[in-house]
């Protein structure tokens, strides 16, 4: 890893990587071989990659060509094929990330009632800059922002781009509990915020939890009780109380919105996260990793 935290033993150089690609020629090399992927996904030969793309300069070609192998582009048995890295960087291009300077935004509105329990106000949802806003009309409860590609919502109608935005949330936030990164994929890193050297203490009286990357540095913050979120307990206790955690938007989770959590050792850490389920109210205990280690 290098002194601004990027990985080099297992990827390629940040500055080198965007190097590699800052040649159309290259970038509609990449968009043919995208092509011939969903097609027919047998890769393509030199002349009809060459063909494809409408360089007629053979030696150019080959030139732009080679920059991309083996990182964006693989070689086997004299056809060319895109990596996963490669056909990412599409994917990525093609959900908007890189292309929409001007992306597209949904107007405020009131999804729900906030789950605060002292507040008669309603939850509200919007989109803009890429990110999906959580937030209420009457409280200062902390606002939640999750970052939705522009594809989430150009792909669905106005009206539904609440609940697909809050489905696509609790994805980021089941990948981050199984210890991804949503940036780079690196491997994240649980702590109880209070226990952090870097972090101020908790937040509102919830026991607060930082999320960082061991290879970026990307971090986010949110409350223990979001650990919870896909684990097989939580999961099984739900469904045998009727409920597709999947099919209901988060701001309808009562099991999640209502929990408690507090700190209830030191050393070692644990973490409690009392939460109701089907009438009945199941005690989690964390560690500070923020496994559980036990629930009843």
């Amino acid at each position: 890893m290098t002194s601004d935290g990027f990985l080099t033993d297992s990827g390629v150089e940040l500055e080198r990587a965007f190097g590699l690609v800052a040649s159309d020629t290259r970038i509609e090399i990449l968009r043919a071989l995208w092509d011939v992927r969903v097609s027919d996904g047998e890769g393509a030969s030199f002349s009809e990659l060459r063909e494809r793309v409408g360089v007629s300069d053979g030696g150019r070609f080959n030139y732009h060509l080679g920059k991309l192998v083996p990182e964006f582009v693989r070689k086997r048995e004299e056809r060319y094929s895109l990596t996963h890295t490669g056909a990412k960087l599409i994917g990525d291009a093609v959900s908007g990330a890189y292309t929409e300077t001007d992306g597209p935004s949904v107007r405020q509105a009131a999804v729900g009632d906030c789950h605060i329990s002292d507040c008669d106000g309603s939850t509200t949802v919007e989109y803009r800059d890429g990110e999906l806003r959580f937030g209420c009309d009457t409280c200062d409860r902390r606002p939640d922002a999750v970052p939705v590609p522009p594809i989430v919502v150009e792909s669905n109608d106005a009206d539904d781009v609440p609940v697909v935005g809050s489905r696509f949330s609790m994805l980021t936030v089941e990948r981050t509990n199984r210890g991804f990164c949503h940036l780079c994929d690196g491997p994240i890193e649980q702590t109880v915020a209070r226990f952090h050297p870097d972090f101020e203490p908790d937040l509102d009286g919830s026991v607060d939890v930082i999320h960082e990357c061991r290879a970026c540095g990307e971090w986010r913050r949110s409350g223990a009780r979001g650990t919870l979120i896909g684990h097989p307990a939580t999961v099984s206790l739900l469904y045998d109380a009727g409920i597709d955690y999947r099919a209901v938007p988060h701001w309808e989770q009562t099991w999640l919105n209502e929990a408690t959590e507090r700190v209830v050792d030191e050393d070692p850490v644990r973490v409690a996260v009392t939460a109701p389920i089907g009438g009945t109210e199941h005690r989690f205990t964390l560690d500070g990793s923020l496994d559980v280690v036990d629930w009843e």
